[in-house]
């Protein structure tokens, strides 16, 4: 009795499937005909009319001049900072840029020089040392001389 209901759900299922199948591919060609069928389209695309205004009604009657309103007071010009020409301007201090302030080097493809051990990888914003668990596999972006450099361009440390 068992072996009987077995093979009774075993073909059921098989029908079940082979016909889930059937209908998955039927599907996709009828997909695949509504797409070509949207390509082929010949007719032209309907004209583009522009969107109607707002209706005016005016408040008053026709014959009707229109009473003034209050008019508005013209805002004065801002005032204008004359330097006279003797005086010079102030000295510039220096401006400390990211470049100026760069403590990594590019990576020699996969590698990091001997100098820059570190590897950092700007997408995961990571970096790995030496005998880190996935240092050989990484492909760096940046490489830094210690940890701490890496840690203050906002990298993290890995976690193995």
């Amino acid at each position: 009795m068992v072996r009987r209901s077995f093979r009774f759900g075993l073909r059921l299922g098989l029908l079940g499937g082979a016909g889930f199948a059937l209908m998955k591919v039927l599907q996709a060609r009828r997909d695949e005909r509504e797409q070509e069928a949207a390509l082929r389209s010949t007719e032209p695309w309907p004209p583009i009319t522009p969107a109607p205004g707002p209706a005016h009604q005016p408040s008053s009657p026709p014959g009707a001049a229109p009473t003034p309103g209050p008019q508005p007071e013209a805002a004065p010009p801002p005032p204008v900072a004359v330097r006279p020409d003797s005086a010079e301007p102030p000295p510039r201090q220096a401006v400390a840029t990211k470049e100026a302030e760069a403590t990594w080097v590019d990576p020699e493809g996969r590698v990091c020089p001997p100098s820059h051990p570190i590897k950092g990888k700007l997408k995961s914003h990571l970096f790995h040392a030496p005998g880190m668990f996935a240092y050989d596999r990484t492909i760096p972006d940046r490489c830094y001389a210690s940890e701490e450099e890496a840690e203050a361009d906002g990298l993290s440390r890995a976690r193995r």
